[in-house]
C-alpha cells in the first residue's frame, strides 16, 4: 500500500530533547522494517526558478553538498545523482520524480505542510511493501519554506550575519536535515545530531554526526545487509525490485512470454557448481530461444544498477560506464573466473557480476550475471 508521509518537519523552535546521549538513538521514518531506497544512486531534480533570490547563486551547490555529507561515510553505499533543473515542477507524490524546491512569497505556504512560521522544510516520502519484508521508498519531494523564513549562507566567521524577510535559516543546514528524511531517517533524541527535530540557528547541522552516520550506514550498509530486510536479508533483491519498477521498467515490461519462461527456468538452476549451472542455463536458452534477447536486456539493466551496492551478490561491478572488471569493455568470457572466483560478465555498460565462489546466498541478480555469461558464450559459438 502506498504511504505518503510528511516526514517529521524541521521546526524552528527548540524542542525538549533527551538529557543523555544514546549510542543508537537514530530512527527510521517508520518501522521496523524501515523504509529505504532500493536502487542507488537515488536520482532527483531541482526547480531552479524557485531558488530564493538571496541564495540563487549557491542553492544548487548547497543541496548537492548536503547529499554528499550523507554519502561520505565509508560504511555506506548511499548516493544520489542530480538530474538537473525541472522547470515548473512542484511537489507531487504520484509523479515518480524526486524534486527539491522552495515556496516563496507572495505565494501562500500550504497549510497541509504545517504552520508557516514554524516549519522550515518538509520531506514527502512515499513507500510500499515489496512483498519480501522491505518497505521501499519510490518517491520523495523536499519543500522549503521561503514564506515564513529567510535563507542565507551562515558564515561562522561572521556569526552576526543574517537576512531579512523572516526568521533566518542556513541553507545547507536545513537541506542536510531534510535530506536525512529523504534517505529514510526520522528524528533522533541524540543531542547534537543533524536529525534532531529542532533548528536553533547557525550551521552546526550542516555536517552529519555519529548518530546520523549510524543511521545511514544501517539503512545502506557496505556489504549489503540491511536492517530493513525482514530476516537480515541482503539489499540486492530490493535493488532489483526497485530498478525493475523504475529505471528498468521498459525492459521489465518487454520481458513477457518466453522471456519469463527463461527467467523461471534460470532461477531453478543449481548454483553450487559453475559447470552444472552453465549446462542448465544453456538448456534453458535452447528451450526458450525467443526469450534470450529481452531477458539479456533486462538482466543487463538490473545488473548495471545493482552491481555497485550489492557487493555480496554482484561483486566486481563498477559504476555504469566504468567497464566493471574488464577495462576494455565488451562481453566477458564467462568462464575465466573473476574477483569472486567464478564466472563473471562485463559489458560495455559497466556490469561486472562475479557470482561463484561466495559463501553468500546467490540471489536473482547473481543468477542474471551467470545466465548472461552463458548466453553470451552461446551466441559467440552459434
Amino acid at each position: 500500500m502506498k504511504k505518503p508521509r510528511i516526514a517529521a518537519a524541521l521546526a524552528a523552535v527548540v524542542s525538549i530533547l533527551g538529557t543523555s546521549a544514546e549510542s543508537n538513538a537514530w530512527t527510521g521514518l517508520e518501522g521496523p522494517p524501515y523504509p529505504f531506497w532500493g536502487a542507488i544512486p537515488v536520482k532527483y531534480y531541482v526547480n531552479k526558478a524557485s531558488f530564493p533570490p538571496n541564495i540563487a547563486a549557491t542553492a544548487e551547490k548547497r543541496l548537492v553538498d548536503g547529499f554528499a555529507s550523507w554519502a561520505a561515510p565509508d560504511c555506506t553505499y548511499f548516493d544520489t545523482e542530480l538530474l538537473g533543473d525541472l522547470p515548473g515542477s512542484t511537489y507531487d507524490i504520484n509523479d515518480g520524480k524526486n524534486v527539491l524546491l522552495w515556496i516563496n512569497k507572495p505565494d501562500t505556504w500550504p497549510g497541509e505542510l504545517g504552520p508557516v512560521d514554524n516549519v522550515i522544510g518538509v520531506t514527502l516520502p512515499v513507500w510500499s511493501n515489496d512483498g519480501m519484508g522491505n518497505s521501499l521508498i519510490f518517491d520523495a519531494d523536499i519543500v522549503f519554506n521561503n514564506v515564513g523564513f529567510c535563507w542565507f549562507d551562515f558564515n561562522p566567521a561572521m556569526p552576526g550575519s543574517t537576512c531579512s524577510g523572516g526568521s533566518p535559516v542556513d541553507t545547507q543546514s536545513i537541506a542536510t536535515h531534510e535530506q536525512g528524511h529523504f534517505l529514510g531517517l526520522g528524528h533522533t533524541s541524540s543531542p547534537g545530531a543533524t536529525m534532531e527535530p529542532a533548528y536553533v540557528g547557525g550551521n552546526d547541522i550542516a555536517s552529519i554526526e555519529q548518530d546520523d552516520i549510524n543511521g545511514v550506514c544501517a539503512l545502506y550498509p557496505i556489504g549489503g545487509t540491511t536492517v530493513s530486510a525482514a530476516a537480515g536479508g541482503v539489499s540486492c533483491d530490493p535493488c532489483r525490485i526497485s530498478a525493475a519498477n523504475n529505471e528498468c521498467s521498459m525492459q521489465t515490461k518487454a520481458c513477457t512470454g518466453q522471456c519469463l519462461g527463461l527467467y523461471n527456468c534460470i532461477i531453478a538452476c543449481p548454483t553450487s557448481d559453475a559447470n552444472a549451472y552453465d549446462a542448465c542455463a544453456t538448456q534453458c536458452s535452447e528451450q526458450f530461444k525467443d526469450g534470450i534477447m529481452p531477458y539479456t536486456a533486462y538482466a543487463n539493466c538490473i545488473c548495471n544498477i545493482c552491481a555497485e551496492p550489492c557487493v555480496t551478490q554482484c561483486g566486481g561491478g563498477g559504476p555504469a560506464g566504468a567497464g566493471g572488471n574488464n577495462p576494455s569493455g565488451g562481453w566477458g568470457d564467462g568462464g575465466e573466473g573473476g574477483a569472486g572466483g567464478g564466472p563473471n560478465l562485463t559489458d560495455g555498460g559497466g556490469c561486472g557480476c562475479t557470482v561463484i565462489g561466495s559463501d553468500e546466498h546467490l540471489g536473482t541478480v547473481a543468477a542474471l550475471g551467470l545466465v548472461i555469461a552463458a548466453l553470451s558464450r552461446r551466441r559467440r559459438s552459434s
